[in-house]
């Protein structure tokens, strides 16, 4: 995955193959905006269970629902995955 403040490309290994999105169209958008918000009408939730902290933002624009989860683990809070 490659952004550039406007645009991002998205490289499939697998099938050799790349695609060009608008970054305003992802969920991207959450974490590369110019002001990253984990607080306010955007944070709609967080989950601790113990090993791991969960968080959920989402955004509503012109170009639909954005969604992003994050889960952290808990003591290095190292970025596990995300959907």
């Amino acid at each position: 995955m490659i952004a550039d403040g406007k645009s991002v490309v998205i490289y499939n290994k697998k099938l050799k193959t790349s695609r060009l999105y608008a970054l305003s169209k992802t969920p991207l958008k959450l974490l590369l905006d110019d002001k990253v918000e984990f607080s306010g009408s955007r944070l709609k939730s967080i989950k601790d269970d113990g090993a791991q902290v969960a968080i959920k933002l989402a955004d509503k624009s012109v170009f639909g629902n954005s969604n992003i989860t994050m889960i952290f683990d808990k003591k290095s809070l190292t970025l596990r995955r995300w959907t």
